[in-house]
């Protein structure tokens, strides 16, 4: 028989290998269709991650460098992860919608060798300290195309950092979770077969930001790398979105709940035919049975998801052929292992109340803050999500609510924490407290219970004076979800008897 290998060889999860190979066995296929209509095959895309390799390289760009774009959403971030891959450099996808304080702050510590952005963040390469080289994305676009195409192969990915992806914490400090190519590769599995569709037959629609694991990582970067095709909206238009659903016949698509609604209402007028979609991925925040119900009523057949950034956007699923509870959270996804720890460290009874605790090959539990490596909650191997829930007898997950005061607004985290000292930091304002209440569309909006402190006679002109005014001088520091969308006075605030304040109470001011 033939010998046996002294040891495994190691598996290669890079993206710049299997895309090369299917520019190679489909060249024809879409890859890319641009918001101008204008469309790449798999051979073009393969080819321009050659050619931006060969530029990144000319830039002085190899292993461990941090490539940062901060911007709207573009197709380009794909192009630039898979040719960052070949040289095992790392790619940090940012929100152009923070504020420009914390993103300033992000890239500073980040101290990326190149940052790319569009024409919505050019205040950014003013204000940070670095000295990173700054391009436009067009620009850069541009010159890697017209580089000669790298030779060779690239360079097998394991357990390199690929990606840093960044998600807000319980302080309100943003962290980059690291995630390797492995952890990618096996989030990416665990959606493939989870869902059941093969990469290269799949229109993918990201409407999702790129900055969030769900645009990036949330079977879009799957399906590109394998030869499908992707779609990528530069901002939600729910019209737009509609319209090439139909137009192209977008199979699989991830959308947090508040887009959903958004997305039905605008076409009671628009009159799109979305039968396409068979794979409509709902997750971000829970879906509530009253919107499964308006997806059904469309002809839509809705995926419910679980997911985080630490585990590469893949936790738990509900498929629709399931005979699953109404609203229920799901069951883990296959590479997935869950549980449920009670309040005393054990394992969580049927019906009981737990932390949800995840662990499996896609799952990192590292991340960088301040420029400095940390290690995530753990309890033994397993990952602390935050997560609270209930376990029914079937093996059913029931989201309860996070652990710490985080809040969910449309599929974007919020920490109450950061809110309440920006409002503190008002002269008019002598406490805050910050919680989440619960909203139809958005599933939770800010709100805050305020005491007022010295209010000056220009801006208090009449007795029923509106908080909100008041909480909406912090604005222009806060990303649009953070924004205080209700706003009351109150004496004092509601406080437990040890002192801290009473959420659950504050949250009862607003019913």
């Amino acid at each position: 028989g033939f010998p046996l290998p002294d040891a495994p060889a190691t598996p290669d999860y890079s993206p710049a290998r299997v895309l090369m190979r299917a520019g190679r066995q489909h060249p024809n296929r879409m890859s890319i269709i641009w918001p101008d209509n204008s469309v790449w095959t798999v051979a073009e895309s393969a080819d321009a991650v050659r050619r931006v390799a060969t530029y990144l390289r000319s830039l002085g760009i190899g292993e461990g460098d941090r490539v940062v774009f901060a911007g709207r959403n573009n197709a380009w971030v794909f192009v630039l992860h898979v040719a960052c891959s070949w040289l095992h450099a790392v790619t940090v996808p940012l929100s152009e919608r923070l504020p420009l304080t914390v993103t300033q702050s992000i890239v500073d510590s980040l101290d990326p060798a190149l940052v790319l952005i569009d024409e919505v963040a050019p205040a950014l390469q003013r204000s940070v300290s670095v000295g990173a080289e700054f391009m436009t994305i067009d620009a850069f676009a541009s010159s890697a195309l017209d580089s000669t195409p790298i030779e060779g192969e690239p360079l097998a990915c394991a357990h390199e950092t690929g990606a840093i992806v960044f998600t807000s914490g319980s302080t309100g400090r943003t962290r980059g979770v690291e995630l390797t190519h492995a952890h990618m590769w096996w989030g990416s599995m665990c959606f493939r077969d989870g869902f059941e569709y093969l990469p290269a037959r799949e229109v993918v629609g990201v409407c999702a930001p790129i900055s969030h694991i769900g645009g990036f990582n949330g079977t879009s970067m799957d399906v590109f790398s394998h030869g499908g095709t992707i779609i990528v909206f530069p901002t939600f238009n729910p019209a737009g979105i509609l319209r090439a659903i139909e137009k192209y016949r977008i199979s699989m698509m991830f959308a947090v709940p508040v887009m959903c609604h958004m997305l039905l209402d605008m076409n009671e007028s628009v009159g799109a035919d979305i039968s396409s979609w068979e794979r409509p991925l709902i997750g971000g925040d829970a879906m509530g049975p009253a919107l499964a119900e308006r997806l059904r009523s469309a002809g839509l057949r809705p995926i419910h998801v679980w997911g985080m950034t630490e585990t590469s956007g893949a936790g738990m699923m509900t498929s629709p052929d399931a005979d699953a509870p109404a609203g229920a959270l799901g069951q883990p996804f296959p590479y997935v292992d869950a549980r449920l720890m009670n309040a005393d460290g054990h394992l969580a009874g049927v019906g009981e109340l737990g932390e949800i605790e995840v662990r499996g090959p896609g799952v990192s539990t590292s991340f960088v803050s301040n420029g400095e490596r940390g290690f995530a909650n753990m309890h033994d191997d397993w990952l602390r999500t935050g997560d609270l829930a209930t376990r029914d007898e079937n093996g059913w997950y029931h989201i309860v609510g996070r652990a710490s005061r985080m809040i969910n607004t449309g599929g974007e985290l919020v920490a109450p924490g950061r809110i309440e000292e920006l409002l503190r930091g008002l002269p008019h304002i002598a406490n805050a407290c910050v919680v989440g209440v619960k909203d139809d569309r958005w599933g939770q909006v800010v709100a805050a219970a305020i005491v007022a402190g010295p209010i000056p006679e220009e801006l208090l002109d009449a007795a029923d004076f509106d908080a909100l005014e008041i909480a909406d001088l912090i604005s222009d520091q806060c990303a649009p979800w953070e924004r205080v969308r209700r706003a009351i006075w109150v004496d004092a605030l509601p406080q437990l008897p040890n002192g801290k304040p009473d959420i659950q109470a504050t949250q009862r001011l607003f019913d």
